[in-house]
């Protein structure tokens, strides 16, 4: 008896929950009107419809743009063929012009030429060939120079030569100013002064001798050249004052004693520290040969 109630109840439920299932779906499909109801749906429609509104304006403004530059693209190509027109006939009036410059030409070369022979020119007298504007050539006598003239340009470039030695003699680089003061500042450090250069064997046998062979009062100055910042400039104006190009170059009170060979020379025949002495003078205290312990 009691299996019956079991079954009636549970097709009861079945049947509740499938009517609850249609209910839902009826209120949320387009059959109970629900979706095209709601806010949402009713907005979205309303942005759609201003959008296709928005978008065939655009359409129509475009096209009239469009419309409106072809009609300028007409009006230019109109103005452009009457302008082609107006430059084509000037270009022949300027061929016109240039056939009459021709003319004009010719008639004053041949009143040249008339006027030529009147003067007593020889009939060897040289042609050359001119270009008028660039599309005709025409023979012309070629101008004649005086007797004079030659002698005259080479009298002028002389004279021109001459100018600017003048003025390069008389003017002197920065370069060899400073050269100058150098020098002149160089030569109140010492009496003796050594131009020498640091990888030169014949200033290294010179200074030997002048700095370990002799004894010198006050004792000489040396200058390398190849370490100075003036040492090229210093160098030319050696060459410029002494008549010696080459280092090493010795100077007593400004003079020249030459180089290697010639301090060797006069150290061998003794007269090395009476040289030294005679041109320095008094500011000369003492020149004296180093004794050699070893004798």
């Amino acid at each position: 008896m009691m299996r019956p109630r079991r079954r009636s109840r549970s097709n009861l439920y079945i049947i509740a929950a499938v009517m609850l299932v249609v209910i839902v779906l009826y209120l949320t499909t387009d059959a109970g009107g629900g979706v095209q109801k709601r806010k949402f749906y009713q907005t979205t429609a309303t942005k759609l419809e201003e959008a296709n509104i928005a978008a065939a304006a655009a359409k129509k403004e475009a096209e009239a743009e469009r419309a409106a530059r072809r009609k300028e693209r007409f009006r230019l190509s109109q103005n452009s063929a009457g302008s082609t027109s107006s430059d084509e006939k000037q270009k022949d009036e300027e061929e016109e012009q240039v056939v009459l410059t021709h003319e004009d030409l010719d008639k004053k070369v041949q009143e040249e030429r008339e006027k030529e022979k009147d003067w007593g020119s020889s009939e060897s007298e040289e042609f050359e060939e001119v270009s008028v504007a660039g599309r005709k050539k025409m023979s012309r006598p070629k101008p004649q120079r005086s007797k004079n003239t030659v002698q005259e340009v080479k009298d002028e470039v002389e004279q021109y030569l001459s100018h600017v030695e003048d003025e390069e003699s008389r003017e002197e680089t920065s370069g060899e100013q400073e050269a100058i003061a150098e020098l002149n500042d160089i030569l109140k450090r010492a009496p003796v002064i050594i131009f020498s250069k640091t990888y030169c064997p014949h200033s290294q046998r010179a200074k030997k001798i002048l700095l370990e062979d002799y004894k010198i009062v006050p004792a000489p100055f040396v200058v390398e050249l190849d370490d100075h910042s003036l040492g090229v400039e210093l160098q030319a104006l050696l060459a410029k004052k002494t008549g010696r190009k080459t280092v090493p170059n010795i100077l007593v009170n400004g003079v020249s004693l030459g180089g290697s060979d010639e301090i060797a020379a006069l150290d061998r025949e003794g007269f090395l520290a009476e040289k030294i002495k005679s041109i320095g003078g008094a500011v000369i205290m003492e020149v004296n040969k180093v004794e050699d312990s070893s004798e």
